[in-house]
């Protein structure tokens, strides 16, 4: 009996034990926090269950189906684009850019209700069933996207909005410059050697641009970051060196004339480095300041970190009053046998673009809709002027 009583008091103990321990192991898991507006937003259609709904389950298809049809354009770019309510809708923009380029998206939206709409970016990966990169997003109720893309290649832009809201808005995609220019009161054209360009009789390249102007002229830091040597060396003579962490960049300065920063102090874009010269293996050469960005393990054209490219968009000129609505056009439209129903999208420069009804997507000259648009809308060229819901037609 005593025995029995032993061994039932160490089950009992045994139990406790592996209690505890399970307890001890025992984990509680964190609340899922989105970290993109989209990804939000996809998220509260769960939590309400609204994503097993037909307009949820569209909306999310959407946003995977645009993707593998985009709209191709070419920088800059600007649109007038119609988003219905009634329906689940996206759109994505593919475009290249140039590693240093600044990627800016901006949206207007014009509609008496407020509107939220995703903004998210993409990398293209460039191969076959690979999935593009989330490279950024607009944050929650921004209209605004800015980007420095780290390397060449193709950029996917998705726009989406919420659903049951709609209306017009007009769309920039620019590429612009990501610094500011490093010599102080010139540009573009004071650039007069290129990265790349033979050196020592081709034995290397040339691995910066220089940048021409009289000696002494103000050489400025062109962003922000930590000046991590000030020396001197047989090349580049009079040399600056400065790191930005949140880029993990070098930028390299020489030929300088005067170099007039600390190491290891931290400076603002637009600090003065020093100044122009041809110190270094220069002394035989006009002043000029050479300019040089180090990507981590690696070098990059300096070009597009400071050059704006063309940025002035051309406005788009056509009315906006049938956007949204499926037209008849009233001439035949390459491609087709014959004129065939087309959905207009958006307005774009002196063009529509436009959705035929097997989802095929297409640039057309306001021509094909021109008898339509006067037949209707004859009123149009009493609107106000400047604003893309009453854009004049296009004779």
């Amino acid at each position: 009996m005593f025995q029995l009583i032993r061994f039932i008091s160490f089950l009992s103990i045994i139990s406790l034990i592996l209690l505890c321990s399970s307890c001890k192991d025992e984990k509680v898991p964190k609340k899922y926090w989105p970290r993109y507006a989209h990804e939000a937003y996809y998220y509260k259609l769960i939590e309400t269950g609204l994503n097993t709904t037909a307009l949820g389950r569209d909306w999310v298809m959407m946003a995977d189906s645009v993707m593998k049809m985009p709209v191709k354009i070419e920088l800059p770019y600007e649109e007038v684009l119609f988003i219905d309510p009634t329906e689940a809708f996206a759109e994505a923009y593919l475009f290249e850019a140039q590693q240093g380029q600044e990627i800016e998206v901006k949206i207007e939206y014009e509609g008496p209700d407020s509107i939220e709409i995703f903004i998210d970016l993409f990398r293209s990966q460039n191969e076959i069933g690979v999935t593009p990169l989330k490279v950024a997003s607009a944050g929650k109720d921004d209209r605004r996207l800015e980007f420095m893309a780290r390397k060449k290649a193709f950029y996917l832009l998705r726009l989406q909005p919420e659903l049951l809201r709609g209306g017009k808005c007009r769309v920039v995609i620019r590429s612009l410059a990501s610094m500011e220019f490093p010599v102080e009161g010139y540009g573009k054209n004071a650039i007069q050697s290129f990265f790349g360009d033979p050196r020592d009789g081709g034995k290397r390249e040339h691995h910066g641009v220089d940048i021409f102007a009289p000696r002494h002229t103000a050489v400025i830091a062109p962003i922000d970051g930590t000046v991590s040597s000030v020396g001197e060396n047989r090349l580049g003579g009079h040399v600056v060196w400065m790191y930005n962490a949140k880029l993990r960049m070098h930028i390299y300065f020489a030929h300088l004339e005067t170099q007039d920063v600390e190491e290891r102090k931290t400076i603002k874009a637009g600090t003065k480095i020093g100044t122009v010269g041809n110190s270094g293996n220069a002394r035989t050469t006009s002043p000029h300041l050479h300019f040089g960005i180090y990507p981590t393990g690696g070098v990059a054209d300096p070009y597009y970190f400071l050059v704006n490219t063309d940025t002035t968009t051309t406005k788009p000129v056509n009315s906006t009053k049938l956007l949204g609505n499926w037209v008849q056009p009233t001439i035949q439209i390459e491609e087709e046998n014959s004129p065939v129903p087309v959905k207009l999208l958006a307005t774009v420069g002196d063009k529509y673009r436009v959705m035929f009804m097997n989802g095929r997507k297409d640039m057309i000259s306001a021509q094909a809709f021109s008898v339509i648009l006067k037949s209707q809308f004859a009123d149009l060229r009493k609107d106000i002027p400047g604003s893309f819901q009453d854009s004049s037609i296009s004779e």
